[in-house]
This record gives structure tokens, C-alpha cells and sequence, in this order.
């Protein structure tokens, strides 16, 4: 019985992860579409490249992931100032990405943050997870900041 339970669990398992993985035809002319897989990669890739620029204190590199909405409201210098204070960002990596949406063009990138600060005159040292809105705009990923 075990066995008959985990060939069809590993049949079902197959089924919704083959989809997936299947590339599109190369040849000319053919349809090409991102594939889920390609379409998390690009995302990690823009949230991991956000977070660099931001850990190297080069807001104006982060400033540029935001999207096309936020940057015609809010200038650089105001998207600066959230990064004011006291902690020091150490180091951010992504851990999940959350579909928001069955076309997969919004997604919650979840993203653990390690960071240290200094309270009552002791250094603390931690991390904590930060939940990221991503939207998908002319075949981008923009990161969407409250406003």
C-alpha cells in the first residue's frame, strides 16, 4: 500500500512540476513564452540585484527598481529617507516567491533581512522577513513600494 501511495504521489507531483519546467519551441518564428520557472528567476534576479544596490547604501541604484508609478510621485531624496536610522542592513535574501495572481504578473517576494543596531548601548544583531509587492509592466519586474 505504501508503495501504491507514493507512486501516485510522485505521478501527481511530476504532473504539476513538468508543466513548468517546459520550454518553448526556439525554432524561428514560434511563440516564445516566459516560463513559470524563467519568470521566478527574473524576479529573484531583480529583488537580489534591489537588494544589493541597497546593502551598498546606493539608494539611487534601488531608487530605479521601483516602479514607473512611484518614481512619477515620489522623487529620489523621498525614497531615500526611508532609509534613515539607526539599523544596518547586513545582508537580504530572498526566500519565497507568493503569486498574487493566476497570469503571474504580481508576486509577493518574501525576503529575510539580517541586521544589526545598537539599543541601550548594546549591539543586537537579528534578521527579520520583509513581505515585497513585485509587479510585472512591459516585461519588467518592478518592486512597489507603499506610497
Amino acid at each position: 500500500m505504501k508503495e501504491l501511495l507514493a507512486a501516485i504521489f510522485l505521478a501527481a507531483s511530476v504532473a504539476v512540476v513538468l508543466p513548468a519546467c517546459t520550454k518553448t519551441s526556439d525554432k524561428p518564428g514560434a511563440e516564445k513564452t516566459i516560463t513559470t520557472n524563467n519568470q521566478e528567476q527574473a524576479l529573484t534576479n531583480r529583488a537580489n540585484s534591489r537588494w544589493a544596490a541597497i546593502l551598498d547604501r546606493n539608494y539611487d541604484a534601488a531608487y530605479e527598481f521601483e516602479s514607473p508609478t512611484y518614481r512619477s510621485i515620489n522623487d529620489s531624496a523621498h525614497f531615500k529617507m526611508q532609509f534613515a536610522g539607526q539599523v544596518v542592513r547586513e545582508s537580504a535574501t530572498v526566500e519565497a516567491i507568493e503569486w498574487n495572481s493566476e497570469d503571474k504578473l504580481s508576486a509577493t517576494v518574501v525576503i529575510e533581512i539580517a541586521f544589526s543596531t545598537v539599543l541601550g548601548g548594546q549591539l543586537i544583531q537579528t534578521s527579520d522577513y520583509a513581505r515585497e509587492t513585485w509587479v510585472m509592466r512591459d516585461g519588467q519586474w518592478w518592486h512597489v513600494s507603499k506610497q
